[in-house]
Order: C-alpha cells, then sequence, then structure tokens
C-alpha cells in the first residue's frame, strides 16, 4: 500500500502537494485518485489518520469529544440557535428540531451532536429499515440545506478540523495527517 502525508495548519486546513482542503473528504478523495483515479469520493474522517488513529476517533473522543460541528457554525453567526429552527422532509412528512446554543440538535426528547444522528432518527419514523442518511444534505435552515449553509451564504464556514484544534484534540504539523492506500508514497509540500 501507499502512505501519503499532509500538513494540517493552525487555521484547520490541509495541505497536500501545493493544494489547500477545508474539508477531510476533499484531501482523501485527491490522494486516493494518485492511485485509484476512478475513485469518485472517499471519506476523509474515516480514512485520514493522526498519531495512528482516524479523524472519526479523534473527532469522537480521546481528549474528551469534539464540540458538536454546528457550533462552528453559530460561532462563525452561520447559523442562529432556536426553536424548531432546522427542518427535514423526507416521505410526505416534515419534522422540526431545536437548535441550541452549544450546537445539538434536539428532536423529541433526544439530543443529536451530529446531523447525520437527527437526519437518521427522523427518516426512520416513515422508512424503519433506513441504516443512515447525511444530515447536511438532508436537513434545512431558512430553506437552504446544512451542506449549503456551510459552504456559505455568509462566507465559508470554518473548515471543520478548526474545531478540533481549538478543543485541543489535534494539533497543526507538517506531515501529521496520513492515508494508507495501494500503490505509491506521496508526500505534502
Amino acid at each position: 500500500g501507499s502512505t501519503h502525508f499532509a500538513d494540517l495548519t493552525s487555521d484547520g486546513r490541509i495541505h497536500f502537494e501545493g493544494q489547500t482542503f477545508d474539508y477531510p473528504g476533499g484531501w482523501a478523495t485527491a490522494a486516493v485518485r494518485k492511485t485509484d483515479p476512478n475513485r469518485k469520493w472517499t471519506d476523509g474522517w474515516k480514512l485520514i489518520k493522526y498519531e495512528g488513529r482516524t479523524l472519526n476517533q479523534w473527532r469522537k473522543g480521546k481528549r474528551g469529544p469534539a464540540p458538536p460541528p454546528l457550533l462552528a457554525l453559530i460561532q462563525a453567526e452561520v447559523l442562529v440557535p432556536g426553536a424548531k429552527c432546522l427542518s427535514i422532509e423526507y416521505n410526505g412528512s416534515t419534522h422540526f428540531a431545536d437548535l441550541t446554543s452549544d450546537g445539538r440538535i434536539h428532536f423529541e426528547g433526544q439530543t443529536f451532536d451530529y446531523p447525520g444522528g437527527w437526519a437518521t432518527a427522523a427518516v426512520r419514523k416513515t422508512d424503519p429499515n433506513r441504516k443512515w442518511t447525511d444530515g447536511w444534505k438532508l436537513i434545512k435552515y431558512e430553506g437552504r440545506t446544512l451542506n449549503q449553509w456551510r459552504k456559505g451564504k455568509r462566507g465559508p464556514a470554518p473548515p471543520p478540523l478548526l474545531a478540533l484544534i481549538q478543543a485541543e484534540v489535534l494539533v497543526p504539523g507538517a506531515k501529521c495527517l496520513s492515508i494508507e492506500y495501494n500503490g505509491s508514497t506521496h508526500f505534502a509540500d
């Protein structure tokens, strides 16, 4: 297999071979395409490693859980917390949830840290066999998906790794992120 290394900057961005990526999936896909050019997309949270553990493992908690990703959007003044300000339309049903000031989602007595958790719970109300739902693409705030909001009506949201740096879960550095995949080895700038 091959190993790709990238730099993590103090602003939460990933630098690899002259390119800058705000999202782990962007770098993971670019690195994997070095040896698998037909690859459509790669989940960077599950593939990228920092100190031998995946980013997904880090954001779920070695030094305590990372803050919910919607908190960064609240802090950047992209989203404003409120009652029933989040919605999902699916299979003819509409579900509403509250967004709290700490970035969590409240729905029918449950609290969710991640958009996918709430989206999956809401969708299962009418589709109980659904395994998982991408909340970033399904949940709406003021008529637009969370994915659209994080990509920028009021300017782009901060990269998600910035929240992990601010929570002292990750420490920026040269070649501190890696991807192991078949083929050759690539190093960052």
